[in-house]
């Protein structure tokens, strides 16, 4: 379930136990950190807490972990950050792009593919290359995302985080460069977390 919801973690068990004999309920981003152990089982011996962040359209979860002796691992703290995500970086781009040619009306699902792509953009029969503003848009997204994690994370947990996990789509709208962590994408970042889910099945 999303984090935010986390005060109903408990309500949603109970009913859901008619239904099943096991029932466990997790954060949203625990099937990528799994999903990305699997794929990096040196993670386990991480001396530290791992930060996994996964960036949606319009939401970023994230949920902190620590390891302990025997390789399991146990939440420390989770939560959801609301409108921030891909959404958030697409205004941004967008922005740029109206500062610099008003006469192009491009649509948000237009600015996402410029973003997912190398920022070029064809438009009545013109090319044109929108990526100084993709790059600037990205780094801006970065930092905004970076700021708002460090406000929302409890200080002394914030100081004991050693990796950062990130999945979900937004993964390509991001710089890693302004986490100052040893950051990890999984393989197919957008599919982490089903992959990771269906694994715990």
């Amino acid at each position: 379930m999303p984090p935010k919801f986390k005060n109903y973690f408990q309500d949603f068990k109970k009913l859901l136990q008619p239904f099943a004999k096991n029932v466990a309920i997790t954060p949203q981003g625990a099937g990528i950190l799994h999903y990305t152990i699997t794929q990096n089982p040196q993670l386990k011996n991480t001396s530290g807490n791992i930060l996994t962040i996964d960036i949606g359209f319009n939401t970023v979860d994230y949920l902190i972990t620590t390891f302990d002796d025997n390789g399991n691992y146990k939440y420390i703290h989770f939560d959801s950050i609301i409108d921030i995500g891909v959404n958030k970086c697409s205004e941004v781009f967008l922005s740029l792009i109206e500062k610099q040619n008003r006469i192009i009306n491009i649509r948000p699902q237009e600015a996402q593919k410029i973003l997912e792509g190398n920022g070029s953009y064809f438009f009545a029969g013109a090319s044109y290359d929108f990526s100084k503003e993709k790059e600037t848009a990205i780094n801006e997204f970065s930092e905004m995302l970076g700021d708002l994690l460090s406000y929302s994370i409890p200080q002394n947990t914030l100081k004991s985080i050693s990796v950062v996990i990130a999945g979900g789509g937004g993964v390509y709208y991001i710089n890693r460069d302004f986490f100052p962590f040893n950051f990890i994408a999984p393989d197919k970042p957008e599919f982490a977390q089903v992959l990771g889910y269906y694994d715990l099945i």
